[in-house]
């Protein structure tokens, strides 16, 4: 996966200044992941989230094309799934 700050912006003029690059395979773990948590009735909240909001917040990622869009606390969980460090801001994933 490789990072960028190039900016996007999504249909409803969310500005977007942090981008990862990923696989098809990639983002269907990835959704595979965050469909178990929401399952297991999230039990690693506490791991990816400080506002104790994830019920609301730890949603489907939403896709427009090849770019999907994901919010903070989407990608915390992110972070601790893939054992990455990106910094707590809304970023976006290209599909590849």
């Amino acid at each position: 996966m490789k990072v960028s700050y190039r900016q996007r912006f999504c249909k409803d003029g969310t500005h977007y200044n942090q981008g990862i690059s990923m696989t098809q395979g990639e983002l269907d773990k990835l959704k595979l992941a965050i469909q178990s948590e929401q399952t297991l009735n999230f039990p690693r909240e506490k791991e990816y989230n400080s506002c104790g909001h994830a019920r609301l917040f730890l949603t489907d990622l939403k896709r427009e094309g090849d770019v999907v869009f994901m919010n903070i606390t989407q990608c915390k969980f992110i972070n601790l799934f893939c054992k990455l460090r990106l910094l707590p801001r809304n970023t976006y994933i290209i599909v590849c």
